[in-house]
């Protein structure tokens, strides 16, 4: 754990533990877990004020270990999806440390958020072993006299957190808590940040198959068609303002469908769209109406994540509009429907425009809802809104704007494989690797041993000058790989990832991943084909500081088939640990090859891998 500054030693530390997914060691007194932890703080100098919470679906956990954790300070959490819970638990704080005690997977992007909202996230992140924590205190654990200790349930959503335990054991057994517990697990499943649309119509449709005992949920969606908060999401690219209509007169016009409609609570107009490509007396008259500005770089490819975005938003349920003819919003209109909020879907804004007999009243040319403001996605200006139309003008036709938007459409179209890459520096040399191996793409070549694959990265990558760690994964849909072919990859120290949809979008996720528990320098290689080679993110990370390894320009059959006397020495000098085996289908771990493949045989796998095929067709 990286040393405190003097700003970080005393500032408040924030700890949130998912006790489900490290729950306390056999044998170990769960009084001494927050004496331990703050222990570690202190001995890397961070001595302020310590908050730790523990949180999971708490009904799984013993009430004497539950009572004495309580007792001991540590505040109780009650969150259906653990380690997924804590995100909506951040508040902007610039001066909190904040710490995770996880498994080694969990929170994929949370680092990243963290960072965003002014946190300082502690290294390693999550701190995922318990026993390792406990085990470096040597010292005498005093007996804590901190403040009293609080319970909150994300489920009931009460507020504020209450307190006593035997309360928090009454509303644990309450009927209607188990209720809505229920339904919220059969409804509710959280994926990772900064998904791509792909990433979050896979989860949406996999979550609302299981939309099956959602009777209360539907009765909240009635009252909030009524009474909550209505956004609507207008791709104003696809759907421009008609040339014999007012432009102010927009906002009002959808105002008053969806008053027709039953939608009376407040109102959100949001135009998103690269925005430079419209005319400026257009901007100026929607946003004088009260319509808000978003810029995104890709127009409606960019509404699924911002409708995920909002239904997992604290607070009550919402009613989201999209007026957007593109047609994947069109063929999954159903998925978008979510649980969690009233959805509809309107592909031309011509009903509103054309001319009609019906005047409006004074109450619909009013502003649309409160003060309209922008906000940037391209530039990351999202946690501070602006409001004043001449700054939205300034900053859309900025250098800095342009040349950050140039840069995303770039790397977007694929044209930047061109582009050279930087050399690696010093440090480079000496930093961790990750390699991402897309083993369907680029198999294990006929005659090439597969015991040898990962000495044979390993010596590319020294021949290079690489010297520092090296972790290599190979990804893929592994169900119809032979055996022999994983047993040996895996021996040679390279992890097994089973993949449900395509490489690029699975190496998006590794990539986050990556960045989250690896800051720069750091190096990373993908072997695929050029096309996969090309994501965003890979070549966004060279902008973030972290150096990109080009594979072989040859084939992958040279890369693999090299010379094997060299190799030999290789393989019998060196230990390899084995590799992780992990299936994102199901989202599981296995501690051995044999149950791993076991396990991709297994109907259930199967039954989960079509769901995801489904997916990927549509």
């Amino acid at each position: 754990m990286k040393k405190a500054t003097q700003e970080q030693a005393k500032a408040l530390t924030l700890v949130f533990w998912d006790i489900i997914k490290c729950p306390v060691p056999d044998g170990c007194d769960p009084r001494v877990i927050l004496p331990s932890i703050k222990r570690l703080l202190e001995n890397n100098g961070y001595c302020g004020p310590l908050t730790v919470t523990a949180i999971g679906k708490l009904a799984d956990v013993p009430i004497d270990i539950l009572r004495a954790l309580y007792s001991s300070g540590i505040h109780l959490t009650i969150g259906p999806l653990g380690s997924s819970d804590i995100t909506g638990l951040i508040e902007i704080d610039e001066t909190a440390n904040f710490m995770v005690i996880s498994d080694q997977k969990a929170c994929p992007g949370l680092f990243k958020t963290l960072q965003s909202f002014g946190y300082n996230p502690l290294r390693p992140f999550p701190y995922h072993s318990l026993d390792s924590l406990i085990k470096e205190d040597s010292g005498v654990l005093e007996e804590e006299t901190g403040e009293s200790a609080s319970w909150y349930c994300l489920v009931c959503r009460h507020d504020p957190p209450a307190l006593g335990f035997n309360n928090f054991i009454t509303h644990l057994s309450n009927a209607d808590h188990k209720l809505r517990l229920t339904t919220t697990r059969n409804t509710m499943r959280r994926p990772p940040a900064d998904l791509s649309r792909v990433h979050v119509s896979a989860y949406l449709i996999e979550r609302n198959l299981m939309r099956l005992k959602q009777g209360p949920i539907l009765t909240d969606l009635k009252t909030a068609k009524s009474e909550g908060e209505t956004l609507v999401y207008w791709d104003i690219k696809l759907c421009p303002v008609p040339h014999d209509c007012d432009a102010s007169l927009v906002g009002p016009r959808i105002k008053r469908f969806l008053k027709k409609e039953g939608f009376s609570g407040p109102l959100t107009i949001i135009a998103i769209g690269v925005l430079a490509d419209v005319p400026t007396d257009i901007l100026r008259a929607l946003y004088s109406s009260g319509i808000t500005f978003h810029i995104v770089p890709y127009g409606s490819a960019d509404i699924p994540s911002l409708i995920f975005e909002c239904c997992h938003r604290n607070g009550p349920l919402r009613n989201i509009m999209v007026i957007s003819n593109d047609e994947y919003l069109t063929n999954q209109s159903d998925v978008l429907q979510t649980p969690f909020c009233n959805f509809k879907l309107l592909n031309s804004l011509q009903s509103f425009c054309l001319p009609d007999s019906v005047t409006l009243e004074e109450d619909d040319c009013s502003e649309t809802g409160e003060s309209p403001f922008w906000i940037c996605s391209v530039c990351n200006f999202r946690n501070f809104p602006c409001q004043s139309f001449d700054s939205f003008t300034k900053h859309l036709f900025g250098i800095y704007h342009q040349r950050k938007l140039s840069d995303l459409l770039l790397m977007r179209s694929g044209h930047c494989l061109g582009a050279p890459l930087r050399e690696p520096l010093e440090e480079n040399l000496e930093a961790i690797t990750s390699v991402y191996w897309d083993i369907k793409m680029r198999p294990v070549p006929p005659g090439c041993d597969p015991h040898r694959v990962g000495p044979c990265i390993k010596r590319f990558l020294e021949n290079k000058g690489y010297s520092g760690p090296l972790t290599i994964t190979a990804m893929g849909a592994l169900e119809d790989v032979p055996y022999d072919i994983l047993r040996g990859v895996h021996s040679s120290g390279i992890a097994l990832d089973c993949i449900p949809y395509g490489f690029s979008i699975s190496l998006e996720r590794h990539i986050y991943e990556f960045m989250d528990w690896n800051p720069p320098p750091a190096n990373v290689m993908v072997i695929s084909d050029a096309k996969h080679s090309a994501s965003d993110d890979v070549f966004g990370l060279q902008s973030k500081g972290y150096n990109i390894v080009e594979p072989p320009c040859d084939s992958h059959e040279s890369f693999f088939l090299a010379d094997s006397r060299a190799l030999e020495a290789c393989c019998e000098t060196s230990e390899y640990l084995l590799g992780d085996l992990y299936c994102w289908v199901c989202c599981r771990h296995f501690d051995n090859l044999k149950n791993f493949t076991f396990h991709l045989a297994c109907k259930r796998h199967q039954r989960k891998l079509l769901k995801w095929s489904q997916v990927e067709e549509e």
